[in-house]
Formats: C-alpha cells, sequence, structure tokens
C-alpha cells in the first residue's frame, strides 16, 4: 500500500489546478470593472431622475446641491455644478432645461464598459430634458 502521492500524480494535479486557475482568474479581475461601471451607471441614472424630480417641484431656483446628495467618494462637483466621476470618464452638466451626459476619456476598462452601455458606437453625449 502507498503512504504519499507520486511525483506524477503532484504534477499532473498541479497542472490541473493551474488550468482551472487560468480560466477563473482574468474572469474575477473583469468582475471589479463591471461592478464599478454598473455602479457609475445607475448612480448617472439617480442622479438625472432626482434632478428632474426635483425641478418639478421647485422649477423656478434648481440648484444642483438641494437637487440630490451624491456619493462624494465616487463624484465631484465644479464651482459651475457639473458633476465629475472620480475615474474622469462621465461628466454630467446641468444647464436650464437639460441635463447632457457626456465622455470625458477611455482609458480603462471601467470606462470602456460603461461607454458600451450607455452610449451608441458613435455617440460622446447625451441630453435628457429637465
Amino acid at each position: 500500500m502507498k503512504a504519499a502521492f507520486s511525483l506524477l500524480e503532484i504534477i499532473i494535479g498541479i497542472l490541473i489546478i493551474g488550468l482551472i486557475s487560468s480560466f477563473a482568474i482574468p474572469k474575477l479581475m473583469d468582475t471589479k470593472d463591471f461592478a464599478n461601471a454598473t455602479t457609475l451607471k445607475r448612480d448617472i441614472f439617480s442622479i438625472i431622475s432626482s434632478a428632474q424630480s426635483y425641478n418639478l417641484t421647485s422649477p423656478e431656483t434648481f440648484n444642483i446641491n438641494n437637487a440630490i446628495e451624491i456619493n462624494d467618494n465616487i463624484w465631484t462637483v465644479d464651482s459651475e455644478g457639473n458633476l465629475t466621476d472620480k475615474t474622469q470618464c462621465v461628466k454630467i452638466s446641468f444647464n436650464t432645461d437639460e441635463i447632457t451626459v457626456s465622455q470625458q476619456t477611455e482609458t480603462s476598462l471601467v470606462c470602456d464598459k460603461l461607454f458600451k452601455t450607455i452610449f451608441k458606437e458613435d455617440e460622446t453625449s447625451k441630453t435628457f430634458i429637465l
């Protein structure tokens, strides 16, 4: 009766583990980018919906700081009241009667995944009525 594994059995076991991990690790790495893109997409449409709702109740005094409460870990507000995400993918601009969502850069996988879900292939911005 054998007391241990042979060298050949150990090598085959390591090869099987390596083969399985070569498929699993890239998929897991891609999942984080997809989650970040989904979070940004959800935030964009929540911001648009909140701004539109606020404008319906207070159309004479639209102030983005009063209309929505943003996550400071993801979004920054400039002096003009425009929102930009921390990854510099998207900029949300507020005008008197419309909201414009535009692409900033396309340098990361998160931006690429986000742009594919929000914009059509030839679009760089979308406008929503406020």
